[in-house]
């Protein structure tokens, strides 16, 4: 099954409300963009792992099929709510684990940055010291 396969998508608003959660409102429309897509197909390939194991081999076999065919979207909907019915959840589920990483990650970064500010701060400071120290020493 592979990412045209199946309809199962995560909504373009949760993403950008993820991009606002995560305070990166300051990134260009591009990059913002672009974090949306990459984690869109991370989230819809989760999803599709997750539905794959829900489903018995020939189930796997019948819904490729209806790729294959060119089946609608309406028809692979009406499979995947047929034999995945907890579809809903599966996609409510991988968004949440996936905004949790973020969420985690992002705070690493953020003790990471604030670290190394505290570190220049407190080298500035020495530096300033051991100038006004040199200063001194010179008058």
């Amino acid at each position: 099954m592979d990412d045209n396969q199946t309809q199962v998508t995560v909504s373009e608003d949760k993403t950008k409300g993820l991009i606002e959660e995560l305070g990166l409102e300051g990134l260009s429309e591009e990059e913002k963009n672009d974090l949306t897509v990459t984690w869109a197909e991370t989230i819809q390939d989760r999803v599709t792992v997750r539905i794959l194991d829900a489903m018995t081999f020939e189930e796997q076999e019948e819904f490729n099929k209806l790729a294959e065919n060119d089946s609608s979207d309406e028809d692979k909907d009406r499979f995947l709510a047929q034999h995945v019915p907890e579809l809903s959840y599966i996609i409510e589920d991988e968004f949440a684990k996936f905004r949790a990483e973020k969420m985690v990650e992002n705070q690493q970064i953020r003790q990471t940055l604030d670290g190394m500010k505290d570190q220049f701060t407190q080298n500035d400071q020495t530096n300033t010291e051991e100038n006004q120290n040199q200063e001194q020493n010179q008058d």
